[in-house]
């Protein structure tokens, strides 16, 4: 089968082709970063998400403890404590 004229072959049409040098790639807005403050931006930011995933995660478990009918102080104590475990013991120095 040949390519009709005055068209581009049918590979190039690929949305899954790497970029050509007729497509210049965006610069890398971290390029300039040092690798350290990069990794440490991007702990934080899981850090700091994983506490919020853990406290949905609190917020459901007693949600269903008091549809069950079972809600008790020993019980809300033990999400709690659960959650502080999950998410081990945050020191002041992990947000500095």
């Amino acid at each position: 089968m040949t390519t009709p004229p005055n068209s581009e072959p049918r590979a190039s049409q690929n949305p899954y082709a790497p970029p050509t040098a007729s497509e210049p790639m965006a610069p890398d807005p971290l390029a300039d970063e040092p690798f350290g403050s990069v990794a440490r931006r991007v702990f934080l930011a899981w850090e700091k998400l994983r506490i919020v995933y853990v406290g949905i995660l609190g917020v459901i478990t007693v949600g269903l403890v008091v549809l069950s009918g079972h809600l008790t102080a020993r019980v809300v104590f033990v999400v709690l404590a659960g959650a502080v475990a999950a998410n081990g013991i945050m020191t002041a120095r992990t947000f500095r």
